[in-house]
């Protein structure tokens, strides 16, 4: 199936061809250097006043505060505000969503963990969430302009982190209905992990965690120089392990995918 075109027919968008600029921030590495990547390039375009930011908290499961030697660092759902602050994005227009139910407990429910191979978390407790989020402005927008609302969704996701990721294309659509075209851009998707590490090294922007040789309390991480925490707190991060054998395994996955929420935690609304 060819892919759909997407609203600049171009290797990279034009920002100020979109109605909302929506870059999606973790609370980590690389969606801080997304961010301070993409805010420059908004303010080039003159469009900052189009984005918002919005981040997808996991609850219980997303990284808390923690304390390292004396030094408090700050939550996943702490620095993802902090991240949006930093690069110029009035608190106001930084969103934090989450699912109805926490992933945990639907976890437990649909007997299904994410895993290597299926971290289907990534998908429908963030990514759709957020979508869901965009409904009422979708639907103001749409009335105004009468046309289609145009999405930018902006992610730090990185060529070397998988290959599935270096597939990934940098700038493709990813819906498009009688009410928004929404495509998808990764600005840093080409950046090597060794350039973010060093990055980070001097960051106007804050950092996912200790830069120090050790590891954060908690964590399995080896010594490195550079920030070592994930979004999700352990035993949550489990997909990072390997995927088990069989039944014996408590993270066995013999049913589906949990069906994604129908509503927003903080709109109610359901996606348009």
């Amino acid at each position: 199936m060819p892919a759909r075109p997407t609203v600049c027919p171009s290797d990279a968008p034009d920002l100020a061809a979109y109605d909302l600029l929506a870059p999606q921030l973790s609370g980590s590495k690389d969606s801080s250097v997304m961010l301070w990547s993409f805010m420059q390039d908004a303010a080039a375009a003159g469009v900052t006043d189009r984005v918002i930011s919005y981040h997808a908290t996991l609850g219980p499961l997303e990284w808390p505060a923690v304390h390292v030697d004396g030094t408090r660092y700050a939550s996943m759902s702490e620095l993802a505000a902090a991240q949006s602050a930093a690069c110029g994005i009035p608190p106001d227009r930084h969103v934090e969503v989450a699912r109805p139910a926490f992933l945990l407990t639907e976890i437990a429910a649909y007997g299904r963990f994410p895993r290597t191979g299926s971290p289907y978390c990534r998908k429908y407790a963030k990514e759709s969430i957020i979508s869901t989020a965009w409904t009422p402005l979708v639907r103001r927008l749409r009335r105004e302009l009468g046309r289609p609302v145009r999405i930018l969704k902006v992610m730090g996701l990185q060529a070397d982190e998988s290959r599935d990721r270096a597939h990934h294309p940098a700038y493709r659509n990813v819906l498009t209905n009688s009410a928004r075209i929404v495509d998808e851009w990764l600005p840093v998707k080409d950046w090597p992990t060794a350039a973010v590490l060093e990055w980070h090294r001097d960051a106007p922007v804050p950092s996912t965690g200790p830069t120090t040789p050790t590891p954060v309390p908690g964590t399995s991480r080896a010594p490195a120089a550079a920030p070592v925490r994930c979004a999700c707190s352990p035993p949550s991060a489990i997909c990072c392990w390997p995927s088990p054998a069989g039944p014996g395994s408590p993270r066995y996955t013999p049913r589906s995918n949990p069906p994604a929420a129908t509503a927003s935690a903080r709109t109610g609304a359901s996606p348009t």
